[in-house]
């Protein structure tokens, strides 16, 4: 009876605490899998991973279950993941995204689905992630896809500044008067250093800490949208910023 089968499976991923009926509830996927207990919005602990997810990775879930991923993962790395199973959480929803890890197995690229368990109060306290591995060819080729489309689609023959931010606060590109509009030099913005840029912005505005406040909720809340906030710069310009969230 499948659907039994898939009912129990379900059910042990919302009540099991233990890492070991965890990993045989998952083996059952033919695909790499793990499990991520979320005990709040930066400790995430990963409950276990499947035996796919061993052949491909490198890791072990005799090593692995019930350590936070920080304590599994180099610091840089950590971060990375967080921000997908944090975006994922404050989403409530499943997501998908595409990543590259340097794991004990090596330098891989992975597109990962991560699905959220909620408790009886609303709650996200569990991911469920499926992962397979890419090929750095097909990764690539995705990266080249998705700035072309960008570009084509925001920033030719454009008379407004056009900054697009990916949902790692990562400047991925703009335009010439975008440039032109801030000064900011090409090389600060060809490092993707948005801390670097957003100085220069902060020194040429006339109200700067609540431009910066609000660019900055805007980067932690990529699903808002904003019409026409008005700010004035210190030599007497006035503009309106508009921002919302790209979709694949």
């Amino acid at each position: 009876h499948s659907s039994s089968l898939s009912r129990l499976k379900v059910d042990g991923l919302l009540e099991s605490r233990d890492y070991a009926e965890l990993r045989t509830l998952i083996n059952y996927l033919g695909i790499a899998a793990f499990v991520i207990d979320v005990e709040n919005n930066d400790l995430f602990r990963l409950a276990a991973i499947n035996e796919r997810h061993e052949q491909l990775t490198g890791m072990r879930h005799a090593e692995c279950a019930g350590r936070l991923i920080d304590e599994i993962l180099p610091l840089d790395l950590a971060e990375q993941v967080r921000k997908n199973y944090r975006r994922c959480v404050r989403l409530r929803s499943a997501i998908d995204y595409d990543e590259t890890l340097e794991l004990p197995a090596g330098i891989t690229y992975w597109r990962t689905t991560l699905v959220p368990y909620l408790d009886p109060d609303g709650r996200v306290f569990r991911l469920l992630g499926t992962s397979f591995e890419i090929t750095r060819t097909v990764h690539l080729e995705q990266s080249t896809r998705y700035q072309s489309a960008l570009l084509s689609a925001y920033l030719e023959e454009s008379p407004d500044g056009i900054l697009v931010v990916d949902a790692d606060n990562h400047m991925r590109t703009w335009n010439q008067r975008f440039l032109e509009i801030w000064k900011i030099p090409l090389e600060v913005m060809e490092t993707g250093d948005g801390r670097r840029a957003l100085e220069i912005v902060r020194e040429q505005l006339e109200s700067p800490d609540d431009f910066i406040d609000r660019v900055l909720d805007l980067y932690r809340h990529l699903d808002q949208e904003e019409k026409g906030y008005r700010f004035a710069m210190r030599d007497g310009r006035m503009f309106e910023r508009y921002s919302r969230g790209l979709r694949d």
